[in-house]
């Protein structure tokens, strides 16, 4: 199962670029496991927000946590210049297994032409409130817009330098690119409509470069074929990928087929029932991607059956939802808090008559773990209230508060 679901994350990210292309963006992408049985569980699922001008300005990740609802676990807002160009994102979320929040930060600038010539990395200290460099990359670019030359380097928050810098070089002849750096070095070779025909890679050893891993790839009016080799088999395919397309040059079936015995001498993950599987893709009539979802055959067999799947839908005027619900509500006691974007987790936490008396007030005690998915937000107890409706005031970990009216009704009032 490992190795479909490293190539069902790469065929992810390919038709995420492909989405790009497509006449509507994506409202949500849910992600869903597939049990013996076939039936469905979800796994995850992330949820796009759009301004006016069609720019993605929010999204999140989000982990079921039953009765139709989901926790935010990771959001990024994003943030444009005046010609549209992203000048940068923030990733707010919680980490496992102690559920300290993280807020994570990337800025970039760019030229007259609108080319990423740097960005800049920093985490936000919660104690200090404040952020701090954590990296950057720098880039430059020719005449065509084409990268030329990349700097990457951490920064030491002790020395307050940045360090060392980890240095590319990107040169480029008959539709050729080599892109090298520290005794390695990746050369790309493009047709005549960009489309990548082989792909090398290769490290320096005793002085002289040796050939380490070869892709290539034969494209076809409705087909394209890549052969993927590793040294020292480099005679014989350790994978073979087809990709079968639509009249509109969208995936439609891409087949993996594994060399078992050149596999198991590179040392990747092998799942010991399966040595074929494939990627179905299904469009609306729109042409817009709506689900994807790998199959893997038996070995010695033709049976396929479902392992993992992604469902696409499109809505763009679809509102944000609310940073965070209460549920449930009305409650016999115990009230829980999805916290779903806020930057930072509940630190303290208020309960509150509607006339503004003062009921409870506490640090966050918080329930880091709820159906097996990061938390950053507390159970708040109720019980020991009289029945009524309250106000529970937030305070979060950016300096935010947030309020939220609930309900406190005991079984014997209903």
């Amino acid at each position: 199962m490992q190795q479909h679901v490293l190539v069902f994350i790469l065929l992810l990210s390919f038709s995420a670029a492909c989405g790009q292309m497509l006449p509507d963006r994506p409202f949500s992408v849910t992600y869903f496991t597939v049990k013996a049985d076939q039936s469905e569980v979800v796994s995850s699922r992330n949820i796009f927000v759009y301004d006016a001008k069609g720019r993605l300005t929010k999204s999140r990740t989000e982990a079921p946590v039953g009765n139709n609802l989901f926790t935010s676990h990771l959001v990024a807002t994003y943030t444009y210049d005046s010609r549209d160009s992203l000048t940068g994102f923030v990733f707010t979320g919680a980490n496992k297994p102690n559920g300290n929040a993280f807020r994570t930060r990337f800025v970039f600038t760019r030229d007259e032409r609108g080319n990423k010539v740097s960005e800049e990395g920093s985490a936000w200290d919660f104690t200090q409130k404040a952020w701090r460099k954590t990296q950057r990359t720098i880039q430059t670019f020719d005449g065509q817009n084409r990268v030329t030359g990349s700097r990457f380097s951490n920064y030491n928050e002790t020395a307050q330098t940045w360090g060392s810098e980890s240095v590319s070089t990107y040169t480029y002849t008959d539709r050729r690119q080599i892109v090298e750096s520290a005794g390695q070095r990746l050369i790309t070779l493009y047709d005549e409509k960009n489309r990548i025909i082989q792909s090398t890679s290769e490290e320096v050893e005793k002085g002289q470069w040796v050939l380490k891993h070869l892709t290539t790839t034969d494209h076809k009016a409705t087909e394209s074929v890549s052969r993927q080799y590793s040294h020292p088999k480099i005679s014989q395919p350790y994978s073979i990928v087809t990709t079968r397309q639509n009249a509109q040059g969208k995936p439609v079936r891409v087949n993996f087929q594994l060399n078992q015995s050149v596999h198991r001498i590179t040392d990747l993950p092998l799942d010991p029932l399966t040595n074929r599987s494939f990627n179905s893709y299904v469009y609306d009539t729109a042409g817009r991607l709506t689900e994807q979802v790998n199959w893997e055959y038996l070995i010695g067999t033709t049976t396929t059956r479902r392992t993992i799947g992604v469902r696409y839908t499109y809505n763009n005027s679809y509102p944000d939802q609310p940073a965070l619900t209460v549920y449930p509500n009305p409650t016999t006691g115990l009230i829980n808090l999805l916290n779903e974007g806020s930057y930072g987790c509940v630190e303290r936490y208020e309960v509150l008559t509607l006339s503004g008396q003062i009921m409870q007030q506490a640090a966050a005690s918080v329930d880091i773990k709820l159906a097996d998915t990061p938390q950053c937000s507390p159970k708040i107890n109720l019980s020991t209230l009289p029945d009524g409706p309250y106000v529970v005031r937030l305070f979060l970990g950016d300096g935010s508060v947030v309020s939220r009216q609930v309900s406190k009704k005991t079984a014997a009032s209903k």
